[in-house]
């Protein structure tokens, strides 16, 4: 298959799964099932068009490690496809026992975060872990057939064939990673500390993980978070911003509580930058606020694009480059500037709640500082190695200072590698944040012409690399501090 065949046959596929994605979202009928629509595109993802793509001197550099990265990320979810549907059916069919019943392991989780009872909690954890261990069978089957994949191709395994198709280089995020557990460790345990006198009753158990969601499931702060203030605090945001999305003619909104739409919101872009959709399903709390925000970012990320960039650098490019314009956006919940000037929330509540929130951000970021270096170990390690679930309890418990349930050694890995482009978006996001407040002062949300230099960057799409972006706006080299700093100092 031609170059220009892939391309447009990939834009259609996307924009085709954007359009079930947004039914499926807005709790309408869909008229066809993922199998069906990737059917129709079977030619894209074959050997033949990945060996071919390689041997391409007609292409950039970069036209061709995004063009490569597109097809081998179809090549493994096609590969995985069916295994992954058993694991999905499987946590379906496995039931687990609650107060009110058996229901599905699936389900069970969901309601892990908002079990009050530490008792309770702790025990529903064990089933969940027993629960799981009948599945990873499944998942170590799934882990097999990436490194397979990857000697298929002549790599030596799977973390270098990630590497040949995306921006990251591995050993260096691997030493920011370790690098930012080290130097948060000693605030983040107070803050941990702080949290768990806070909000949770006494016992005898070490802090769990279940603990951790609980505290920031079930927080005190929800309710300064407001589902009827959640529209007009984003559109007042990106008006002080320059942006008037009610007026933009290429972003639909789709704003309506209703009964089968999604809980959280999303950004659907059907086609860049003609038809973007972003579905908001106002509930409030401080997760609503967060999703919802994200999300804009992406929107506006997507609506901003220009319409002349070719398909690898509006649809694939670097992961990173949207996730943390998402993340600038997200964060602003965390900022007290914006917090005083949008949410009724008096000094005292906001003293607490800023240990509550950077307390969470800390979770989450070393969460998946942890979460890298461990699915490096599982990827880059032999081929059969029995003491991965003794790993991620290592890795994982040294990161987040807190007990992790073993049986979730393989539920807690991300296939895709997606962990890497989240931590070089949070290290981006805080490059971006560090320029705005450099360059139009504390209150840049409020700044038209904050709006226009976001405006300039999001022109390019994803074409250049978070790192690239970096450089040119002025910063010498791409690390970690800049973040750190925001947590540390």
């Amino acid at each position: 298959m031609k170059v220009e065949e892939i391309r447009k046959q990939g834009e259609n596929l996307i924009s085709d799964l954007g359009k079930y994605y947004l039914r499926k979202g807005l709790g309408k009928e869909i008229k066809e099932e993922l199998r069906e629509i990737y059917s129709k595109y079977k030619g894209i993802f074959t050997k033949e068009n990945i060996e071919n793509l390689k041997c391409n001197e007609n292409l950039s550099f970069r036209e061709k490690k995004y063009l490569l990265s597109f097809l081998f990320q179809g090549y493994i979810g096609k590969e995985c496809f069916e295994l992954t549907r058993e694991i999905a059916q499987r946590e379906l069919q496995t039931l687990v026992e609650v107060d009110k019943g058996e229901i599905s392991l699936k389900y069970a989780q969901l309601l892990l975060p908002a079990e009050k009872n530490r008792e309770k909690r702790l025990a529903l954890d064990k089933k969940l872990g027993e629960g799981q261990a009948g599945i990873n069978a499944l998942r170590e089957k799934r882990v097999d057939i990436l490194k397979r994949i990857a000697t298929d191709f002549g790599y030596r395994n799977y973390v270098e064939l990630i590497h040949d198709i995306t921006p990251v280089n591995f050993n260096t995020l691997k030493e920011l990673g370790k690098k930012f557990l080290t130097q948060t460790e000693t605030k983040y345990t107070t803050l941990l500390k702080k949290l768990e006198g806070y909000y949770l009753e006494e016992g005898s158990e070490p802090l769990q993980k279940s603990d951790i969601t609980y505290i920031f499931k079930s927080n005190p702060f929800d309710k300064y978070f407001s589902d009827i203030e959640l529209i007009p605090t984003i559109e007042d945001t990106l008006f002080r911003l320059g942006i008037n999305i009610l007026e933009q003619n290429n972003v639909t909104l789709s704003l309506d509580p209703k009964e089968g739409k999604a809980i959280k919101s999303f950004c659907c872009p059907v086609s860049i930058p003609d038809e973007i959709h972003l579905v908001l399903n106002p509930k409030g709390g401080i997760e609503d606020y967060q999703d919802s925000l994200h999300e804009t970012g992406h929107c506006q990320h997507y609506a901003y694009t220009s319409k002349d960039l070719p398909f690898e650098y509006k649809r694939i490019g670097d992961k990173s480059v949207g996730e943390g314009y998402g993340y600038l956006f997200q964060q602003l919940i965390a900022n007290e500037l914006w917090i005083d000037k949008f949410l009724d929330m008096d000094e005292d509540t906001l003293t607490k709640y800023k240990v509550f929130i950077d307390g969470y951000n800390l979770y989450i970021i070393r969460r998946f500082c942890g979460k890298l270096l461990y699915e490096l170990e599982i990827f880059s390690g032999p081929k059969e190695d029995k003491t991965l679930k003794e790993k991620y309890v290592k890795i994982m418990e040294e990161a987040v200072k807190v007990k992790v349930n073993p049986e979730n050694y393989l539920l807690d890995l991300d296939i895709g590698f997606n962990t890497s482009n989240y931590l070089r978006a949070w290290i981006f996001e805080s490059y971006l944040r560090e320029y705005l407040v450099n360059n139009f002062g504390g209150l840049w949300f409020l700044k038209k012409e904050s709006g226009d230099f976001l405006k300039n960057l999001w022109k390019s799409g994803s074409m250049y690399r978070t790192e690239e972006i970096v450089e040119n706006i002025g910063f010498k080299d791409f690390n970690i501090d800049v973040m750190i700093k925001y947590f540390v100092i």
